[in-house]
């Protein structure tokens, strides 16, 4: 039966807690909008304050004027409590206590004493009388144990299929619940694998590399809490940009990972799109989130003969010295924990930073439950000191670093020998120390053109302008149209010097 409350059992005191407990729900609203914009006060955080703010004054002043929303309130609650406790107890008796009786019968405990009694006699369970000496310890327990048939290993194993079989049930419960919470809050579908769509496929050479024949569209989010829509697409061979090979203007091929990828920037936004248009050539960009220089150098090789540039571009960021070593990137924070291409004794060996990969491969392909508990201590590393601070602070002799170093020279040269006598030019996407000034002496090193404008030029354009970056630290859409016009004078220069 529903109890409905008296309306005139609704007291000044009880209207001004039902004001304060709504003012302080509208704060935390306010307070988590302005943490999901980086701690940007945006309008939509405004009109939270306002609402509690109202609530407030409302509760100092008039609280009389609440009385009728106090009243639904309740009853609103009164009818949901009998409901929810309907349900609840439904599902206790369906996932809880039937479960326990399935396990009962499992491990065999007569809870009850139904055993049949033998003919003709009765169910009375004759007590024999124990020695004194069984009084001296009750509570120990000794030879007076319950023994099942088949000893201690049976009671064990009996104990153990239990445990294991509760634990199983309750990681189905966990997960049909997750699955439908999600469906209900986002709309995901029920079967998605748990670590979303992917964004790029297997490969058995490069490690991965990006999705064919696809076009997505959304919302990325910006540093500074704006979103911008995009429209990605990528062509038959997964290129970003595939420029006319029938033109006669000269052809330039872009390689990189992430930034080169640009996921959430749209197609005609992109740094090389907009180096394109500006420098009134033909842009072919190919690249991969995650990929280090050594994948790079074996997309140039796969895709350089059938685009046949006149130039090359290459993208690169402080993380490539940790992705060209297996030994940096399986301590490091930013794991992509897949197996790829590492230069290991001058030659490649295929490898994974990682223990337990099949642990992972099951959350990410088929576990929600466990791919949310193995994001979080993902986000847990990422939050915490790692090898990327310690090289940070130890410079250019950290040894893994240094180590490193060397290997990212050979690829480097992989690179020009795969160019042949098309010239290259790198940039790298920040200023990091160490990475930056190893970045630019290996390219000296090796013969490949490094152009350091782009930096700057992202730099200036966060003064001028919106926000450079997205959420996730790489590039937004002005960014990107930055950086593309930093690099159109370079790229002309050497153009016209292969004329």
């Amino acid at each position: 039966m529903i109890e409905i409350p008296s309306y005139r059992s609704h007291t000044l005191r009880k209207q001004r807690e039902f004001a304060v407990v709504w003012a302080v729900l509208f704060l935390l609203l306010a307070l988590g909008s302005v943490w999901r914009a980086h701690w940007h006060v945006s309008g939509r955080a405004y009109g939270y304050l306002s609402v509690a703010g109202a609530l407030l004054l409302v509760a100092a002043a008039v609280p009389q004027i609440l009385r009728p929303f106090l009243h639904v309130w309740l009853i609103f609650g009164s009818v949901m409590g009998h409901v929810v406790t309907t349900v609840v107890l439904t599902l206790l008796y369906v996932f809880v206590v039937t479960p326990m009786g399935w396990i009962a019968r499992l491990t065999g405990p007569n809870l009850l004493d139904q055993r049949p009694a033998a003919p003709g006699g009765s169910y009375w369970i004759r007590k024999e009388s124990p020695p004194p000496r069984h009084y001296r310890r009750l509570f120990v327990l000794g030879d007076r144990a319950p023994r099942a048939r088949g000893g201690w290993p049976v009671v064990i194993l009996r104990g153990a299929a239990a445990w294991t079989l509760m634990v199983i049930v309750g990681l189905c419960y966990a997960e049909v619940a997750l699955r439908v919470y999600q469906k209900a809050r986002d709309g995901r579908p029920l079967a998605q694998r748990p670590a979303g769509a992917p964004m790029a496929q297997p490969d058995p050479v490069l490690g991965w590399r990006p999705l064919e024949n696809i076009r997505l569209a959304g919302l990325s989010t910006n540093k500074d809490g704006t979103q911008t829509p995009f429209q990605v697409s990528y062509d038959a061979r997964g290129f970003r940009a595939s420029g006319d090979l029938s033109s006669g203007r000269p052809r330039v091929l872009a390689v990189g990972d992430s930034f080169t990828w640009a996921e959430g920037v749209s197609d005609d936004k992109t740094w090389f799109a907009t180096l394109g248009r500006a420098a009134e050539v033909e842009m072919f960009g190919y690249g991969a989130g995650g990929w280090g220089t050594l994948q790079e150098a074996l997309a140039l090789e796969r895709h350089i003969g059938a685009v046949r540039p006149n130039l090359v571009v290459l993208q690169m960021t402080s993380n490539d010295f940790i992705e060209n070593s297996i030994d940096l990137e399986w301590i490091a924070r930013a794991n992509n924990h897949t197996r790829r291409p590492y230069w290991v004794d001058d030659h490649i060996e295929y490898l994974r930073p990682i223990p337990f990969p099949i642990l992972r491969d099951f959350a990410e392909n088929y576990s929600r439950v466990a791919f949310f508990f193995l994001f979080r201590l993902d986000r847990a590393r990422l939050n915490r000191r790692g090898l990327e601070d310690d090289i940070a602070e130890v410079g250019a002799s950290h040894p893994g670093f240094a180590r490193s170093v060397g290997i990212t020279r050979n690829l480097l040269q992989r690179v020009q020998r795969s160019a042949g006598d098309v010239p290259v030019v790198a940039f790298m996407v920040g200023e990091e120390q160490p990475q930056y000034a190893a970045a630019a002496a290996l390219c000296q090193e090796t013969g490949i053109l490094f152009f350091d404008g782009v930096p700057r030029a992202v730099d200036d354009a966060a003064k001028r302008g919106p926000s450079v970056q997205l959420v996730d630290a790489h590039w937004s859409e002005a960014g990107h149209v930055a950086a593309g016009l930093s690099l159109v004078p370079v790229v002309r220069e050497k153009l016209q010097e292969r004329r």
